[in-house]
């Protein structure tokens, strides 16, 4: 039930986007995607600040869902003497998931990040730290990771890649009260659910 009102709304929202952009068009109104906005170099000056913001802040948002007033486990991050650290999986080695791996790292968690760019991951291995591990991007390395993680960070650049990252239907959802937390992507952050 609960799955069929968020299919239509997210229906209605597409008829919605679609009512205005034929109305921006019919105006003659120019629009620019600030976030698209390139270099000449392929940067993207104006998308990398605010991915660094939404690295960081995945993982403030998902250390007050694994709390218990929040439906968590009622882990922390960096867990206590005697107790271990929340395990958090980064699927995704750009800015935002080099950020979140950052901010995770600095309150004290396992990290897991995995990427399709061996040389980034090379390079994010000079981090350090002796609570990171980095991993190639395969379906059997995701979903081993995402089956131990207290916390999952999607960080995939688009939908197109998520559909790179999540092309099968083998990840099994994390334990209870795990958190798989929405970076970049929009929508449900349901593997089963992806095409």
């Amino acid at each position: 039930m609960k799955y069929s009102k968020k299919m239509k709304d997210e229906g209605d929202d597409r008829q919605k986007i679609r009512e205005l952009t034929l109305a921006i068009m019919e105006k003659g109104v120019t629009g620019i995607a600030y976030e698209t906005v390139e270099r000449p170099d392929w940067n993207l000056p104006i998308l990398t600040p605010m991915s660094e913001v939404s690295g960081r802040m995945s993982i403030q948002i998902g250390a007050q869902y694994l709390e218990k007033t929040h439906g968590g486990r009622g882990k922390l991050l960096g867990g206590v003497p005697g107790v271990r650290p929340a395990d958090v999986t980064i699927i995704g080695a750009g800015v935002v998931g080099t950020n979140a791996a950052q901010m995770a790292l600095g309150m004290g968690a396992h990290v897991v990040i995995l990427d399709i760019d061996t040389e980034r991951l090379r390079y994010l291995e000079q981090m350090p730290s002796g609570r990171f591990t980095t991993l190639s991007s395969n379906p059997l390395n995701i979903a081993e990771a995402v089956k131990r993680a207290d916390l999952v960070i999607g960080s995939c650049f688009s939908d197109p890649g998520l559909r790179a990252v999540f092309g099968f239907k083998s990840v099994q959802t994390p334990e209870p009260f795990s958190i798989m937390e929405e970076d970049i992507f929009i929508g449900n952050f349901n593997p089963n659910r992806i095409p």
